[in-house]
Parts: C-alpha cells; structure tokens; sequence
C-alpha cells in the first residue's frame, strides 16, 4: 500500500536525487558541479545516473576536446588503454589483444596519429605521446529502485567496469530489506543510500574508491563525460572547432 511517503515511479524518484546527488557526494578539488548524466550508457550497462568529479577545471577546451571525440569511440579507447608513453607495442599485438581486423586497427591508428594522441617511433611501435595526459575525473555511479534491492545490487555490479564508486539508492521507506542484507554490500563494495520525498539523501553505506576493472571502458565513459562538460561549459559550439587542431 501506498503512503503519502512513497515516490510515484522510478521516474520520479531519479528526477529528485538528481537535483540532490551532487551535495553528497566528496568533493576535494573546489569544482563547483561535477557532470551528472542520466541514462548513462557505458557498453557495460546502463546505469540510471553518474557523477563525475573532475580533479581540475578544464581550461583548454579544443585540446581535451580532441581527446574527448577520439575515446567516445569504444575501440579506440580500447587501443589507448593499451599503450603507455614509454615504452613501444606493434600493430599487430593490438590486433592479437583486442580481436579487431588489421585494417580497423590501422584506421584507428591512422586518426590517433592525426590529432597527436599517439606517436610512432623510428621503429614503428606505437606508443602514447607526450603531450598527452587524461584529465583525471572520478565516476560514481548509481542505481535507483523503487523496492526490488537484489535487482538493483546485481545491476549496480555491471558498472565496475567504467567507474570508480558504486551505489543502490532506494526510497528511505523501502529499505529495510536491503538494511538487512548490508553485509553483502559491504563485502562487495556496493554502497547504500536512502531518499526521502524531501530530498534527504542519507548513505547507509559509502562504497570504497575502487580503479575500474576496465580501463577501456573507463576511457569511453570519460570520453562521453567529458564531451557533456565541454558542451555545457565552453562558449564554442562544438562544430565550429578547428578540425586541424592537434593536442601536442
């Protein structure tokens, strides 16, 4: 039965915690408001809503834009994910370590060359360059029920891949079954928060700052995150940028 307490719809539910969610969560580095997109889409689920926190104001926008456009492609975060600055790998051991064709991995190392992401040695091994730095941004992530925990405690799970922190938020009134369970929250590292109608957002359980489990799926995140940065807070629109600019 429904009190005067519940949410109407899940609808409603993430509609409040999104105007509420970016005062709770840690803030070390001064920046005012942190990313939060709904519906998010990482090719490892779908969760209801991220926050991200970037460690530093972006200040140049062409250049963190062409990083930007180049990880929002899933195999070409893949690609860099696999290559460091010092030292060099094939073509081909590319190829072995992410089962694509020869000629996509080529493609896709024809356009890192172009913007100055990576580099060639005199070798041919490709290696990152070295103007090139990720902007650091810490990823929550969060999943909303209504009342169906177990669902939500499973779900949240298929985001460790692309973020650092994740947590089931419920309605404070729904919760008992969940509060029940907290051991296996905290076992594995999924955190626990309440909402009230009136915008109480209380952690029961804060989850543990883990590395996403996979740091080619963390690149396409932060590639989405920060193009929705870049088109909220730059005074250019996107496609008047020069096309020919590179990152070095």
């Amino acid at each position: 039965m429904k009190t005067h307490l519940d949410f109407e719809n899940e609808d409603s539910l993430a509609c409040l915690f999104k105007k509420v969610v970016s005062k709770s969560i840690p803030n070390k580095n001064g920046i005012d408001h942190p990313v939060i997109i709904s519906e998010f889409s990482a090719k490892r689920g779908r969760a209801d809503l991220i926050c991200a926190v970037l460690e530093n104001e972006i200040t140049d926008f062409d250049k963190v834009w062409l990083i930007a456009q180049s990880l929002s492609e899933i195999n070409k975060a893949r690609i860099i994910a696999l290559l460091r600055k010092s030292v060099g790998v094939r073509e081909d051991h590319l190829q072995e370590s992410l089962g694509l064709s020869i000629h996509t991995i080529k493609k896709h190392v024809r356009d890192l060359l172009k913007v100055g992401i990576i580099e060639k040695t005199s070798s041919n091994l490709l290696k990152l360059s070295k103007g090139f730095n990720i902007p650091k941004v810490e990823i929550w992530a969060f999943e909303l029920k209504l009342n169906n925990w177990k669902r939500a405690f499973y779900q949240a799970q298929r985001y460790r891949g692309f973020s650092h922190n994740i947590v089931v938020v419920m309605p404070n009134g729904r919760l008992n079954a969940a509060k029940d369970n907290i051991g296996s929250f905290l076992r594995l590292n999924v955190g626990l928060a309440s909402l009230s109608k009136n915008g109480d957002l209380e952690f029961i359980s804060k989850p543990k700052k883990e590395r996403p489990s996979s740091k080619g799926h963390y690149l396409y995140s932060l590639g989405k995150i920060l193009t929705e940065y870049i088109e909220s807070n730059s005074n250019t629109a996107p496609e008047t940028r020069n096309s020919s600019h590179t990152i070095s």
